[in-house]
């Protein structure tokens, strides 16, 4: 028996295995999607070349992703913008943003920073904390290394939500990401205050491809 796999690279957790049994069948499995089977004649696995299997992998993962909705971190940000404290995205968003391999991190009451999408959890953040990640998701801080990334809270005091109408929460980060804005009340139409001081979270989202790279294994 022998196995080969291939890991896209625009996918995050997606992956193809492909594996000759000795009857000389090749199984075909993709992560969380089942297995198909293809009869083989003859041959041997180890002479399959890498980009074919790259090839036969691209027309699976097409083919998987008819009917996909097909975001950007840009535009899921987009969406999101205007949204209020407590109704920041619904479980239809969730799961798009996972389907895209797309982050949405967030503040929730005075001690949550959420995720939701690709990675999901929370970690507390009661007067400010640090988040770290890798390509596996959350991870403790005693489990954190070189590899890992950050994700610092920033919290407000009452007096510069005041005065300066800083939102209650935001964060700050080397991850390549975009901002969000999560409103404590809905802003209408006739409403004339000024929303800046009604702001409780700039939230970020982000995208995992950009930050972990998947290599063919």
């Amino acid at each position: 028996m022998a196995t080969a796999r291939y890991e896209s690279d625009s996918h995050s957790g997606t992956s193809l295995s492909i594996t000759q049994n000795d009857n000389g069948d090749i199984i075909c499995t993709i992560a969380g999607d089942g297995e198909f089977r293809i009869s083989a004649s003859g041959g041997k696995l180890t002479g399959v070349r890498l980009r074919n299997v790259q090839s036969l992998f691209a027309e699976i993962i097409n083919e998987l992703n008819k009917g996909v909705q097909v975001l950007t971190k840009e535009q899921l940000a987009e969406m999101l913008n205007g949204r209020v404290q407590g109704h920041e995205l619904t479980p239809e968003e969730c799961e798009v943003a996972k389907e895209n391999g797309l982050v949405v991190v967030y503040g929730y009451s005075d001690d949550g920073m959420v995720f939701n999408g690709a990675i999901s959890g929370q970690v507390d953040c009661w007067q400010g904390g640090v988040a770290y990640l890798d390509e596996k998701g959350l991870k403790d801080a005693t489990t954190a290394d070189g590899r890992s990334k950050t994700i610092r809270t920033v919290r407000s005091g009452k007096m510069e939500r005041a005065f300066d109408g800083m939102p209650c929460w935001s964060y700050e980060t080397d991850i390549p990401h975009v901002i969000f804005r999560v409103y404590e009340y809905g802003i209408d139409d006739g409403d004339v205050r000024d929303i800046d001081d009604d702001v409780w979270c700039e939230g970020i989202v982000f995208d995992v491809a950009e930050v972990f790279p998947l290599t063919c294994v």
